[in-house]
């Protein structure tokens, strides 16, 4: 090899080096002058394991970290935390604290149950399943989802109060109040959403549930009220706002609605969809389709509810609902060709007499003729259906029964329930080793009805009365036709 050439590839080395060399140098000390430094991972701090109180690990904490607290973790009196940093902040089980201030944006909180409530000031806020006796929200785009609100801790003040909020999310709220504050207030807060909550107050004299003041563009949607001594709403200055898909109820008072200054609302979104359930609304639900004059119900008033010239609810909606509350059966083994009865618990929870069919199926196939039911609002009955198991196979069959779907009627939700499971058997054939038919009439049969003999149902078993005067129909009791019965399938097998 040319030795020249090794020296020259030397030298090319050497000057490539230092080049590199001199490079990493410069970058190192651009970061120490810039204060530039490698990113961080998020982390997560232990309490008390690493910390022993959430403030001192919210403070050691970095943007982005999550702070947890162990179940064992026990102050008395309880802390009082404000977070100033953005981090997730939970517990393993339940956490007691005296109270939570939020100063940073984009915080995530969730299952602490707070003894003086939440103030908000930060935004880009997360606060899940948690309980206080209030909150307040300063911040935008806030999120609460799951809050419980009672008054057992402080006696004054709204459970939930929005002050120059814009952007939030207020769901699954649910507030119990028996102080004179009202449930949910909003103040200069616009394009906010109230849904799906559940707000009960007491004793309000004249206050709202919820009230908006100076308010616009808000979503108050899917929630129920209960207003005992004041109205569910007052709007105070505020338009624009949407109301739809609520129940609003209402004990000793005049009004639902309060009115105050210019404010002009919308009470419905339009037909078929609705408006708001009215519990003092007292129109018809003959007609239907977008002008209500087309025949038939709809669960849509066929009037308007009116609370002045610029607020109305064009789609009152009314409640049609029947249901099945409960599926007894007389037993749970049948001999093939004998008899069973069903009994079916229906109730009207709607607001009008109704008038359908009750159906009970064994699996897909219906049991009896349909019973045709008026039944006046707010009343309950019980029918009796009996099934002939005559040609019908041996097997187990699901009992389930259905009330008919009446005109107008939205929630289906409870038009069906299952009684449970019945067994077709061989007649005698009532328990075997596991305490179910076992397709053969022996001792264990002939023994159960025995030890029953003579008594009624109960206490002796429904499986033992297999008969009575009528072949097949049980009589409530166990007696020798039963035991008879019994005896005459002796030594029989499926």
């Amino acid at each position: 090899m040319n030795p020249r050439l090794i020296i020259q590839g030397f030298k090319l080395l050497s000057r490539t080096t230092c080049r590199t060399i001199f490079l990493m140098l410069l970058l190192g000390v651009s970061i120490l002058l810039t204060g530039v430094q490698p990113a961080r991972s998020q982390s997560i701090i232990y309490v008390p394991d690493d910390y022993p109180t959430i403030q001192e690990a919210i403070n050691a904490a970095h943007n982005g970290d999550s702070v947890k607290v162990r179940f064992w973790y026990w102050m008395d009196p309880p802390e009082s935390i404000v977070v100033n940093k953005s981090v997730s902040l939970s517990p393993q089980s339940y956490c007691l604290l005296s109270s939570i201030t939020v100063e940073a944006d984009d915080v995530f909180i969730k299952w602490f149950d707070v003894e003086h409530g939440i103030d908000v000031f930060g935004n880009n806020v997360s606060i899940v399943d948690v309980s206080a006796v209030g909150i307040e929200i300063f911040g935008d785009n806030v999120s609460v989802d799951g809050i419980l609100c009672g008054s057992d801790w402080q006696p004054y003040g709204p459970a939930v109060y929005l002050e120059g909020a814009n952007g939030c999310n207020i769901s699954e709220a649910y507030v119990d109040r028996i102080d004179e504050s009202c449930g949910i207030l909003v103040v200069e807060s616009s394009n906010n959403v109230i849904a799906n909550c559940e707000v009960d107050c007491l004793k309000v004299n004249g206050v709202a549930i919820l009230e908006l003041e100076s308010s616009f563009n808000n979503t108050v949607c899917g929630n129920t009220f209960w207003a005992r001594f004041g109205p569910n709403v007052i709007v105070d200055n505020s338009s624009g706002n949407m109301f739809f898909n609520n129940t609003f109820n209402m004990f000793y008072w005049e009004e639902q609605v309060t009115v105050r200054g210019d404010s002009a609302n919308v009470w419905d979104v339009g037909y078929p969809d609705g408006g708001n359930y009215w519990s003092d609304y007292n129109g018809t639900d003959l007609y239907g389709g977008v002008y209500q004059n087309e025949t038939g119900s709809d669960g849509i008033g066929d009037t308007p509810y009116v609370i002045d010239e610029n607020n109305q609810d064009r789609y009152p909606l009314v409640t049609h609902n029947v249901n099945v509350a409960d599926v007894a059966l007389s037993k749970t083994v049948v001999g093939e060709g004998h008899f069973l009865n069903v009994s079916v618990t229906i109730e009207n929870q709607g607001d009008y007499t109704e008038t359908f069919n009750t159906t009970a199926y064994a699996n897909t196939t219906i049991i009896d003729a349909p019973i045709i039911t008026v039944l006046a609002s707010g009343n309950a009955t019980t029918l009796t259906l009996s099934w002939n198991t005559t040609g019908v196979a041996k097997g187990n069959y699901m009992i389930t029964a259905c009330a008919q779907q009446v005109p107008g009627e939205r929630s289906l939700a409870d038009n069906n329930f299952t009684g449970g499971w019945v067994t077709v058997a061989m007649v005698g054939d009532i328990t075997g080793p596991d305490g179910r038919p076992d397709g053969k009439c022996d001792m264990r049969d002939v023994g159960l009805v025995a030890r029953h003999f003579g008594q009624t149902v109960p206490p002796a078993p429904a499986n033992c009365d297999m008969t009575g005067q009528t072949t097949g129909m049980s009589d409530g009791k166990v007696d020798m036709r039963d035991l008879g019965l019994t005896a005459r399938h002796f030594g029989v097998t499926a």
